[in-house]
């Protein structure tokens, strides 16, 4: 009986490690792909210089090892095993808080003050702008700055744990909000507007295991950028509406974008997500005007929910100033036109408004070189 049993588990183990050999060359079984960034080796060829220097030996081990059948199925279960048993992570080993909140940690620097470019820095990135806001406006046209939220600010009491205790000092979104206020730039502070609304509203805005303001908050904040764009634009405008929202436990989109990097077998924590249903309020008063958005990832939401389809008669999203999103080149598509490659200055002459997102840890490098680009057109003598 005993040797039956041993039998039967070597038996087992020999079809266990046959899996992955079966699976690669008989792919009826198709694994689930990981998430973030993984680089896989390439594959060598032959020569005899490659091995007699031991070269395509090594490089053969790499590559079969990168390629083995049931290889995201075999991370998956490891890195699970090493979660559950040891509480070990690999893709944030160190940023995870209290409360399960997992980080980015540049959102807690920028909380924290310390990646502050100081007041000189940024009055002058911004008087920039003023002038620039300025100009356009000469020409017919608005220029709005919105600072998204951050979730330092949004989760101050969960920070990581080597940052936990680090004194508060001057921030650059503070010291961006005060000069905007004294200079007279349009803009909306979303991140004190989600920080003010945290303890009063029941739905999830900025989620514990992702970087961006939920599918939901970003939903909320659109409609009051609309608002905004009437009031500066002197017009009336679609105005998006919610009028049924699905809650359910499985992340959408951005909502889980540092737990999905773990790839874990299980959910890295329970999160109860909202999802609109969005209709829009349009009659033949409301005007769609064309809008050229400039930013960070924060814009991405927005694309997501066709909010800029919608409320706009065409738009475009300049990402980072680099590349270039819009109706006929979604933020899915990897190969979208480059800035370098279009007439910036002819788009932006034909637009009716540009609005420049961004959140706190992304004002560093304010602007993505637009301000700079646009100021050295509208002013080339710099005066």
């Amino acid at each position: 009986m005993e040797n039956r049993v041993k039998g039967g588990m070597l038996i087992v183990i020999f079809v266990i490690m046959l899996l992955p050999l079966a699976q690669k060359n008989l792919p009826f079984l198709k694994s689930g792909e990981l998430y973030g960034y993984f680089d896989e080796w390439p594959d060598i060829d032959f020569s005899w210089n490659f091995w007699w220097s031991g070269t395509y030996r090594d490089g053969k081990d790499k590559f079969f090892n990168d390629h083995v059948g049931y290889r995201p199925d075999l991370i998956r279960l490891e890195r699970q095993v090493e979660y559950s048993l040891f509480d070990k992570l690999h893709f944030y080993p160190d940023m995870v808080g209290a409360n399960q909140v997992l980080w980015d940690c540049s959102y807690a620097e920028a909380y924290l003050g310390l990646d502050y470019i100081g007041y000189e820095s940024m009055h002058n990135t911004l008087v920039k702008l003023k002038r620039i806001q300025d100009t356009l406006g000469r020409l017919n046209k608005s220029l709005i700055l919105i600072n998204a939220p951050c979730k330092g600010f949004f989760y101050p009491g969960n920070l990581p744990p080597h940052l936990t205790g680090i004194p508060k000092k001057v921030t650059n979104l503070e010291t961006c909000i005060r000069i905007c206020d004294s200079i007279g730039i349009n803009q909306i502070d979303f991140n004190g507007w989600f920080v003010s609304l945290k303890n009063t509203t029941p739905r999830l805005l900025y989620p514990r295991f992702g970087v961006h303001w939920s599918v939901y908050g970003a939903a909320l904040a659109a409609d009051s950028m609309i608002r905004c764009m009437e009031r500066v634009m002197k017009i009336s405008m679609p105005h998006p509406v919610i009028d049924n929202i699905t809650e359910q436990h499985k992340a959408e989109f951005t909502d889980d974008d540092l737990g999905k990097p773990l790839n874990l077998i299980f959910p890295f924590g329970e999160e109860t997500y909202s999802y609109p249903h969005i209709k829009y309020a349009v009659d033949a008063t409301r005007k769609k005007p064309n809008v050229i958005y400039i930013g960070d990832s924060f814009f991405c939401q927005w694309m997501y929910l066709c909010i800029p389809e919608n409320v706009n008669i065409k738009w475009q999203y300049w990402r980072r100033f680099l590349s270039v999103n819009n109706k006929d080149y979604p933020y899915w598509v990897n190969e979208s036109p480059k800035m370098k490659d279009i007439d910036w200055v002819g788009e932006l002459n034909k637009t009716d408004c540009v609005v420049l997102i961004y959140t706190a840890r992304n004002l560093p490098t304010f602007g993505s070189e637009f301000i700079d680009h646009a100021y050295a057109h509208y002013f080339p003598n710099g005066n």
